[in-house]
């Protein structure tokens, strides 16, 4: 009885779900959780660990990525995917979340600096992996770019696109 009522609550609720635009996601609820866990980092110590954070978030993402592509490569072969299919589908599932590994370490009396320094990276690890995102939606889409191009284009979203 228990298990048919909450069946039937999570199948109403799957269905309420297929409805919501992808939209509402990207930008109602994905920018208040990224303030959400920005506006708790010590600014300071931001800017002290900034360039660590970015040295592993950017090349961490893009590797994570290219890694988990040849993992559905292999695992998903009877699918014949495109690698522009499995390198979307990695810029998904690539981006970490250290909400545990935050915890832990406030839990443990860890300094600030490794806390905000894991908080950052996964921040930078966010943007990025949408950027990564973003460029590989357009390639799925069959829209035409070269090596260069690519690299032109996550450049332009990573470094310049908040310029406007």
């Amino acid at each position: 009885m228990i298990a048919e009522y909450i069946s039937g609550k999570f199948s109403k609720t799957s269905e309420i779900l297929k409805h919501i635009d992808p939209e509402i996601i990207l930008l109602v609820i994905l920018p208040a959780l990224l303030f959400e866990s920005s506006s708790k980092i010590d600014f300071h110590v931001f800017k002290r660990v900034a360039g660590q954070g970015l040295l592993l978030a950017f090349p961490g993402v893009i590797i994570a990525t290219v890694l988990t592509a040849c993992f559905t490569q292999i695992v998903f072969a009877k699918y014949e995917w495109t690698w522009a299919t499995s390198l979307l589908l990695s810029s998904i599932l690539s981006a970490t979340d250290p909400v545990s590994v935050v915890a832990t370490l406030q839990a443990l009396g860890a300094p600030d600096r490794i806390s905000v320094l894991i908080e950052a990276e996964s921040l930078l690890n966010d943007g990025s992996a949408f950027v990564v995102f973003l460029v590989f939606v357009e390639m799925v889409a069959g829209i035409e770019k070269g090596y260069l191009s690519i690299a032109l284009e996550f450049v332009k979203l990573a470094l310049v696109s908040h310029c406007f």
